[in-house]
């Protein structure tokens, strides 16, 4: 099977199911279109069902075309030394539907294309009207005749509407009929616009009028349809904004620049020194439900000049000068800005998302031709470079512009894929919105080949629907592009054609909790963002893959502010210090959740080290601390909390012990104090730190005293036998302890042995207490009795043989009165 045909079934299989990454590759293929003379194409057309109407302009008696890898050819009738024009529709898969042809032709950038809602066809010609009837070739190879201004050879401008298997649904003549100037819209590369606004079912040309800005003269046009109906209009101006409804009928038409564009200078005929204007109206813009129509004024002046227009003052200056004028879909103008002056034609157009209030006017720049007028600024570039400049629609107001960093020849937006493409004279490829290069890929010619893309700085880049861009240029013999290589066929001469189809920069969204590898796996990526892979499709092409990686497994910041502590919001942690810390948590992806606290705690902590002789007063004031170690205080910080301090202290009065025996006293080591008894001394001397150093001395005087206590019935002999004690009394003796220090002994010495006194007074003779003796006579006594401890109790008796007086009383005389008395004796 033709591999082409493998290729298409493919990218049929893509526009239903949509992008994959099999198809991701930039070019999906090309084709080469040549004749047995001159064939030429800058431009193709896609509608909304992505077929392709490619432009031809030969001046070959026939010509080929690729259908899905099979050769078609195009005869052109009746050519004779004049040009054609063809348009030749391509399927989305691009296999050959119809062309019609259009004679007569003037050059391959004056045939246009455009569709409305209902993806009807319309399309505009300039021709020159040199045969009389003119003749078009519709679909079926069926001409069809329209009139012409007998004796008329002006530019003509053809318009109609095609159906969708190429007959045309009605055809539209516009001719200049008077005039001595140049006729309409001849000036090189300006083509006229073609738009449609389908809520107002009407279509809109918008074409230069070429004539000098100063010329009273009117000129007359005559729009003619091919049932000879004429519709006569008289303009002054070298803008015109024709307007049709669907069905064909003439509806209006409008002269912006009538009465709004003046010059200073006369008008003086000549190619490029004339103070004259040429009309580029180069797009038509969508936004925010209101249409706008772009024209760029191509002002070329011998010397230097004023421009006056919409009430605003342009110093124009020798050479090119480029102006844009916008108008609103009523036709006014609604702002003008100059763009820049040059040397000689410059690439200038217009790209737009109309999703967004904005559009972006895009030109290449050479410092040693071009000057820069709408931001002098961007004049400091040193090198030929492409700016791209982004405005507002409504306003004109400069919003941003880029450096593209690349000498392009057109640049266009792809909505499909969210980017720029642009094209070269030898490469192409994709730059993100920033203007920044993606990709870049190279077109590298035959060895006789020398022309490659894009000759001309008029042509376009188209987009179809699904996002593919085409491409066109221009080979003698053959080129190579990634993987594809086309040949042009010997026996056509000249150069041909080259379509080039490249496939939307395929975005492939990819959400992981882990870190992911590339397709090629040549990367790593581990963060979110927008990265891009090359991998090999199975025709072993390219294909570029733009990898929008999520990594669900998130992290968050916070900045958090606490008084003394936090507690994390997975509970695992408390956080009591200023810092950096990260918790885990799982989000509603099944993925960790990383959260990085940076905790700032208002309750500070601060650290102080000291030295002290004695004692150390806490910064709060309610402490003492009199020793060395580690304490804390509080006071309060700047913001109000806690600020906790960690005291290092470091007493350094020292402490020492000192044990010591003596058999006396003994001087304390300053010679202040005197011990002489067992016991335990403080003494204060100066360290080496200049401190107090306190001794502990611990002193044990080595003679020992010691006390006895002795009960003896008879004398007792000293320990140390120096002394015998016979009296009970309290003595000291001394002896030697192994030392050699004396040990004094404390005798507590009683005899037990009494002797006691008695007096006994008896009136007779007595025994003695012991009953050993009698005591008959008054005397002393010795007697010895036994106590009951075992010693003798010695008594010495003084005994008394008393006698006694007995005194008798009467208590009264006896008389006869009283005859009886009371004896009483003791």
């Amino acid at each position: 099977m033709n591999p082409r045909i493998i290729i298409y079934l493919f990218a049929f299989l893509l526009s239903i199911v949509g992008p994959t990454e099999i198809l991701a590759q930039q070019v999906v293929d090309t084709w080469v279109y040549g004749g047995n003379d001159k064939v030429a194409s800058n431009n193709c057309y896609i509608d909304q069902l992505g077929n392709r109407y490619q432009v031809i302009y030969t001046t070959a008696n026939y010509f080929t075309v690729d259908s899905l890898g099979y050769t078609i050819t195009i005869n052109n009738p009746k050519l004779t030394g004049g040009s054609i024009a063809s348009i030749i529709k391509f399927n989305h898969i691009g296999v050959y539907q119809y062309h019609i042809n259009i004679p007569n032709s003037i050059n391959l950038v004056y045939t246009s294309v455009t569709f409305d809602q209902s993806n009807n066809a319309y399309f505009t010609s300039r021709v020159s009207t040199l045969i009389t009837p003119y003749a078009i070739y519709d679909g079926k190879k069926t001409p069809h005749t329209l009139p012409v201004n007998a004796g008329n050879n002006n530019t003509t401008i053809i318009f109609g509407k095609l159906t969708a298997n190429g007959e045309f649904s009605w055809l539209r003549l516009i001719q200049r009929k008077n005039g001595n100037d140049l006729p309409l819209g001849i000036q090189y590369n300006f083509q006229e616009l073609l738009t449609t606004n389908s809520s107002k079912n009407e279509i809109k040309i918008i074409a230069p009028n070429y004539r000098p800005i100063n010329n009273s003269n009117p000129d007359t046009l005559i729009i003619t349809s091919n049932s000879n109906l004429n519709d006569t209009i008289v303009v002054k101006s070298i803008l015109l904004h024709l307007t049709f409804l669907s069905n064909g009928q003439f509806k209006k038409y409008v002269e912006p620049f009538k009465n709004q564009l003046t010059s200073t200078c006369d008008a003086v005929k000549s190619n490029f020194s004339i103070d004259e204007p040429v009309a580029h109206p180069y797009s038509h813009l969508q936004s925010t439900n209101k249409e706008y129509s772009l024209a760029i004024l191509a002002l070329g002046l011998s010397a230097d000049d004023t421009l006056f227009l919409f009430n605003q003052q342009f110093p124009l200056y020798q050479g090119i000068n480029y102006v844009l004028v916008c108008t609103n879909d009523n036709d006014s103008i609604i702002w003008v800005k100059s763009l820049s002056r040059t040397l000689t034609w410059t690439m200038i157009n217009t790209t737009s998302d109309t999703n967004k209030n904005e559009f972006n006017v895009i030109f290449s720049f050479n410092p040693s031709m071009d000057v820069i007028t709408i931001d002098p600024s961007l004049n400091n570039s040193l090198n030929p470079t492409t700016y791209l400049l982004k405005l507002n629609i409504a306003t004109g107001s400069l919003i941003d512009v880029k450096n593209l960093l690349g000498w392009y020849t057109s640049v266009t937006w792809n909505p499909a894929s969210q980017k720029y493409i642009y094209s070269n004279y030898d490469t192409y490829g994709f730059l993100d919105p920033n203007g920044s290069i993606l990709s870049s890929k190279s077109v590298i010619p035959g060895p006789t080949s020398g022309v490659l893309l894009n000759t001309s700085n008029t042509t376009e880049l188209n987009t179809d629907p699904n996002g593919y861009t085409y491409i066109t240029g221009a080979i003698t013999d053959s080129i190579a592009i990634d993987c594809l290589k086309r040949y042009a066929n010997p026996n056509h001469i000249r150069q041909k054609v080259l379509v080039i189809k490249i496939a939307p920069l395929i975005t492939k969204d990819t959400a992981a909790c882990k870190p992911i590898t590339s397709p090629s796996n040549k990367y790593f990526w581990d963060t979110s963002g927008v990265y891009y892979d090359t991998i090999t499709s199975f025709t072993n092409c390219d294909s570029v893959l733009e990898i929008r990686f999520t990594n669900l497994s998130s992290k968050i910041n916070y900045d958090t502010t606490v008084r003394v502590f936090m507690q994390s919001p997975s509970g695992k942690y408390i956080w009591g210090t200023t810092g950096i810390y990260n918790d885990t948590l799982t989000n509603r992806f099944g993925c960790d959740s990383v959260l990085i606290f940076n905790i700032k705690v208002l309750q500070t902590k601060h650290t102080i080290d000291t030295n002290v002789c004695n004692n150390y007063k806490s910064p709060s004031g309610i402490y003492w601390f009199d020793s060395t170690g580690i304490y804390t205080d509080t006071i309060p910080n700047f913001a109000g909390a806690d600020s906790i301090i960690t005291i290092n202290l470091r007493v350094l009065k020292s402490f020492s012990n000192f044990d010591t025996a003596f058999c006396s006293s003994i001087t304390s080591p300053s010679g202040k104090y005197i011990y002489n008894t067992t016991g335990i001394y403080t003494d204060t001397i100066k360290n080496t730190r200049g401190c107090d150093s306190i001794i502990i001395i611990r002193f044990n005087v080595q003679q020992t005293t010691d006390t006895i206590t002795v009960n003896s019935c008879n004398t007792y002999l000293s320990p140390s036998g120096k002394y015998l004690y016979i009296q009970t009394g309290n003595y000291t003796d001394t002896l030697q302890t192994t030392l050699g220090c004396d040990s004094i002994i404390w005798i507590k010495y009683t005899n037990q042995k009494t002797i006691d006194t008695i007096t006994i007074k008896r009136c007779d003779t007595t025994l003695s207490p012991s009953g050993k003796f009698t005591m008959n006579f008054n005397g002393i006594y010795l007697d010895t009795l036994i106590k009951s401890n075992g010693c003798d109790s010695i008594l010495f008796i003084q005994f008394m043989r008393d006698t006694f007086d007995i005194l008798l009383s009467k208590s009264n005389d006896i008389s006869c009165d009283s005859p009886s008395t009371f004896l009483t004796t003791n």
